[in-house]
């Protein structure tokens, strides 16, 4: 599993390359590897291209402050996807049968369908810094929603219903891995219904 480390900004210097993104050297290595601008990155982050900027005009060994370190390990040092699936299948059950029964039980008490789609992609599209791939699970289960059978949609309700609780297996307010859950959740039961319809679509 993925150690997040945010490091307090009074401990020696030497501890802030505990962080892939601690040091200014690390920021221009990135955008250099990403081949993007500081506006590029300041679109991608929400924090304005002056502040990245005013940072890169710093020496290559000045550490980056814990806030923008932060931000950054958010967006380019995700949590790998086996250990966000991990976490989810250990804290909701041990098993992804048995994560998948609960999910859909979540789903099938939902209740509106409609309610819960369009309160998932208000929580989407207002909450910043959302992991890339859980933006792009949610997207993959909206599309599904159309010829979907009722099974399928109570798992895709109960995965949204997951997503719109801030409260779940882990908070979504704990910064840098509050998400890491959402995107074990919704990946396994986005793997599922992309499994079963193409199983269903193939010639036999």
């Amino acid at each position: 599993m993925r150690e997040f480390t945010f490091v307090n900004p009074l401990l020696l210097p030497h501890e802030y390359d505990r962080s892939p993104f601690g040091r200014v050297r690390d920021l221009r290595r990135l955008l250099d590897e990403r081949g993007e601008s500081p506006e590029q990155l300041a679109a991608r982050t929400g924090v304005s291209n002056m502040t990245w900027r005013r940072l890169l005009a710093k020496r290559d060994a000045t550490a980056l402050p814990e806030k923008y370190r932060a931000i950054l390990e958010r967006h380019f040092a995700p949590a790998p996807v086996l250990d966000a699936e991990g976490i989810a299948l250990t804290g909701l059950g041990g098993s992804e049968s048995k994560l998948l029964e609960r999910v859909a039980q979540d789903g099938r008490a939902a209740g509106n369908l409609e309610a819960v789609v369009r309160d998932a992609d208000r929580k989407r599209s207002t909450t910043p810094h959302l992991p890339e791939r859980l933006v792009a699970n949610i997207a993959g289960l909206v599309a599904l929603l159309p010829s979907a059978p009722l099974a399928a949609k109570a798992l895709i309700a109960g995965a949204l219903v997951y997503f719109l609780n801030p409260l779940d297996l882990v908070a979504d307010a704990l910064m840098g891995i509050g998400f890491v859950d959402d995107v074990g959740v919704l990946g396994i039961v986005f793997r599922k219904l992309r499994g079963d319809r193409a199983r269903t679509s193939s010639p036999r």
